[in-house]
Order: structure tokens, then sequence, then C-alpha cells
């Protein structure tokens, strides 16, 4: 009996003073993920007195954590149409982006905070219905920066929710919007 006791406590103080180092270098650890994000863009748009409506935005990820504090990330996301009223016509305006991001995490435990900025490659595609109507797409450089946060439901399986500024360059700088996602990341 006394050896099962002396077991156990020993067992028990083992695991509770090295389980909590063992899963929290589990959050903070090199290596890849893969993600999707979904949510909604609210349009900043140069707009010359066209009334645009707000929309949905969807995205998918590929990243790698190259520092307790440091994550690399390629995004490309797309715009659902974002609605327009002119006087006499409809406008419908998409856009998508590929961008390659840093993220600069500030805690590294289970929940995540961090800074983002990436730079890339973005298209904005113009529909106009009506008198007059017709199609343009612009491709320009395009920008990305804002403030995330990683909750780990495990330490593969990671929540979060992102609050970002995209912005365009040349042809597309008139096509800026934010954008308000939920996340959902596996990091392997």
């Amino acid at each position: 009996m006394t050896r099962t006791t002396l077991a156990f406590v020993t067992s028990v103080f083992l695991v509770s003073a090295f389980a909590p180092r063992v899963f929290a270098q589990a959050y903070d650890r090199n290596g890849p993920w893969v993600g999707a994000s979904i949510g909604f863009a609210i349009e900043d748009f140069d707009d010359d007195g066209v009334d645009f409506d707000d929309t949905g935005v969807a995205g998918a990820t590929v990243g790698y954590r190259v520092h307790p504090h440091i994550g690399l990330e390629g995004r490309f996301e797309h715009t659902f149409n974002f609605d327009g009223n002119a006087p006499f016509n409809d406008i419908d305006v998409s856009v998508w982006s590929l961008t390659a991001n840093a993220q600069f995490y500030i805690l590294t435990g289970q929940f995540q905070p961090y800074f983002a900025l990436g730079i890339g490659v973005g298209q904005a595609e113009i529909d106009v219905h009506g008198p007059g109507g017709g199609n343009e797409t612009d491709t320009d450089a395009v920008g990305r920066v804002g403030l995330g946060l990683d909750s780990y439901v495990t330490p593969n399986l990671v929540v979060g929710v992102e609050g970002m500024f995209n912005f365009g360059f040349g042809d597309v700088g008139d096509f800026n919007y934010g954008s308000l996602e939920a996340l959902l990341k596996y990091r392997f």
C-alpha cells in the first residue's frame, strides 16, 4: 500500500510539474499550418457618389511558424459582390487578393494575439448593369494590416478572429475594405 501511494503521489507530482510546460511548448512550436476564414467585408471605396453595400469575404491560408513570436502566411481572399447603386446603373464589384503576410505574436500561450502585415497582388472586377454598362478588371499591388487572435482548442486545432484593413495601390486603389473574419486553422 505504501509503494502504491508513493508511486501515485510521485506520478501526480511529475505530471503536474511538467504537463503545463509540455502543452505551452506545443502552442508556440515552429511548423506549418493550413486554414480557412469567412466573415464580413466593409467597403471603404473611393466611389464618386455610388452607394455600395457591405458583403461577405472568404479565404484560405497556408503558413509556417518560423519563431515562437513570428509566423509567415500566404493567403488567398475573395469578397462576394459589393452591390452599388448609381442613378441609372447597378454596379457590382468583387475583389480578390493573394498576399504574403507576417504575423507577430504578442503572447505564446493558449491565447495568442498578434499584429499582421502583408503585401501582394489583387484584382477588382467591376460589372456595370444598365445603360452604357460593361465590365472592367483592374489588377495591381495590395496590402493588408490588422490585428488577430488565435485560440488553441488543442495543440493542433486553432480557432480565431481577425480584423484587417485591405488596401490597394494604383489601379485597385479605389477598392479598399475592412474585414472581420472567423478563422479555423490546423497546425501540423
